[in-house]
């Protein structure tokens, strides 16, 4: 199906209602200045000797506090993999994993530090006119309609 396929993992952080959504921002000094202040979900690539849930772990543990990122980790379930396309050509295969948490846990953690750039709550109603890296739109976009609609 594609050639030279990567492989990538995200999660979607939402309440019970999917009216709440926890995502990623990067920061103005993201190494790739196109993408900078763009969101994206928390997560990252899979390494050559990880599997999808290895990887998601240790993106989580890079990008949050440990506590919240066992919270995220320990409510996440795979949704459905999407083929995207990055900046540079590469060919992704996306796995999306959704953690689905009660509004009051959802709150608590939005409110710790992260890692790399900043968690931003975003509500449903806003979430299609944000600028989303890489081809994550098209993910997002077949989030909402399997979860959402």
């Amino acid at each position: 199906m594609y050639q030279n396929l990567c492989f990538a993992v995200g999660v979607i952080i939402t309440n019970n209602k999917k009216t709440l959504f926890y995502l990623q921002q990067k920061d103005e000094k993201y190494q790739i200045p196109v993408f900078r202040q763009s969101y994206c979900f928390f997560g990252g690539g899979i390494e050559p000797e990880e599997d999808e849930h290895q990887a998601l772990k240790r993106e989580l543990l890079e990008e949050l506090e440990p506590t919240s990122a066992e919270i995220i980790y320990k409510s996440s379930k795979k949704l459905f993999d999407n083929y995207i396309q990055n900046i540079m050509k590469e060919n992704y295969k996306f796995s999306l994993y959704e953690a689905v948490l009660p509004n009051k846990k959802l709150m608590e953690i939005s409110k710790f530090p992260v890692k790399e750039g900043r968690g931003v709550l975003i509500k449903r109603e806003n979430i299609l006119n944000i600028f989303f890296m890489a081809d994550l739109n098209s993910t997002l976009a077949k989030y909402l309609i399997k979860k959402i609609n």
